[in-house]
């Protein structure tokens, strides 16, 4: 299985995702263990049975907007929700603001936060096809091939 940290997905995708460092590099080496990325909309509400707290989390307009909602002491809570797991790293689209209890609660963790210009579908499709193909199973085929008189044998 392909192994890949949060450093390394950044450096390969600043440019191209127009990626800015909100935080610093407090979760560069946890590994991303899944292809998939997590929209962490019902994870905000407390429903946490079978969040996939291991994928890479994108905060769109949706979640920015419903924490937006919330007084500053259901923020707190809501991002708690989400933040008490090991999450790779957070990226927020749409150059969307970074609530101070975001950034209090991803310090608190260690959760790097990522912010891009780009629009919440635009990302997930260029990073979906990124971590796509770091993570496509692959085989190693080893062989020989013989040379007489001009002739693979």
């Amino acid at each position: 299985m392909y192994k890949l940290d949060v450093k390394t997905l950044y450096e390969d995708n600043k440019d191209r995702l127009g990626l800015e460092i909100i935080n610093g590099d407090l979760s560069f080496a946890r590994p991303i263990t899944e292809g998939e990325l997590h929209r962490p909309g019902l994870a905000l509400t407390g429903f946490v049975k079978v969040f996939t707290y291991q994928r890479v989390q994108i905060f769109g307009n949706t979640e920015t907007s419903y924490l937006a909602d919330l007084s500053p002491e259901q923020r707190k809570l809501a991002l708690q929700n989400v933040m008490q797991f090991e999450i790779p790293c957070i990226i927020v689209t749409d150059k969307n603001d970074i609530f101070p209890e975001m950034l209090e609660s991803a310090n608190a963790h260690r959760i790097t936060i990522f912010r891009t210009h780009l629009k919440t579908t635009h990302l997930i499709h260029l990073l979906g096809e990124y971590l796509d193909n770091k993570f496509a199973p692959t085989i190693t085929v080893h062989g020989s091939l013989v040379d007489v008189f001009g002739m693979g044998v």
